[in-house]
């Protein structure tokens, strides 16, 4: 038997947050080039101290200054939007059935914390944010996934989880919960609108 669903655990970039085109010139690398390594992954986890510091080193390995590869990430950070019906529909949600929001997300420091300040009313829709700069732990390590199931107050079949990612997806599974894959903000709100919510 299924239980109701007391908890929403939602990923943040391609889920919540849309990145807008990218802006670089033909002589920069694309945002895709700087991230297919994994250095990048140590630096998603905070295992490397800084934005800049990562920079360095990727731009040791490709040839190029790390103020162009700087400038690449914040092109990047410059063009997030949230996804304002998303945003809206798991609040009325929250709101009219006291569920607990979580956010659970790949996601350095840095831009963590810049969602934080640039668009502090949307991110204050969560009870608490698991992000990948702050625990040193990334999906779809098993860790991670434990990590937000202790700081989650809800037994693992009452857990929504959202991701764009069938890996995370798979992994969500194995601990218990009930993994939506993202595939378009029209289809997740008619998934979520036919749950049984309890309060």
């Amino acid at each position: 038997m299924t239980l109701p669903q007391k908890a929403i655990v939602l990923d943040l970039g391609n889920v919540l947050f849309e990145w807008g085109s990218e802006s670089t010139s033909e002589a920069q690398p694309s945002l895709k080039t700087l991230l297919k390594c994994d250095q990048y992954s140590q630096y998603e986890r905070g295992l490397i101290s800084s934005e800049r510091n990562f920079c360095e080193s990727r731009g040791s390995e490709l040839g190029i200054d790390a103020s162009e590869l700087e400038m690449v990430f914040q092109t990047a950070r410059s063009s997030l939007e949230p996804n304002t019906a998303l945003f809206s529909f798991v609040r009325t949600i929250k709101e009219q059935y006291g569920i607990p929001i979580y956010a659970m997300s790949n996601i350095p420091a840095k831009d963590i914390d810049y969602l934080h300040v640039t668009f502090p009313s949307h991110m204050n829709i969560f009870d608490k944010v698991f992000a990948s700069g702050w625990t040193g732990l990334s999906k779809p390590d098993p860790a991670f996934f434990q990590l937000v199931m202790d700081g989650v107050s809800s037994l693992p079949d009452e857990v929504i989880f959202v991701d764009d990612k069938s890996w995370n997806i798979d992994q969500a599974r194995r601990f218990g919960w009930r993994g939506i894959q993202f595939s378009g903000t029209d289809h997740l709100c008619k998934e979520l609108k036919n749950i049984s919510w309890q309060s």
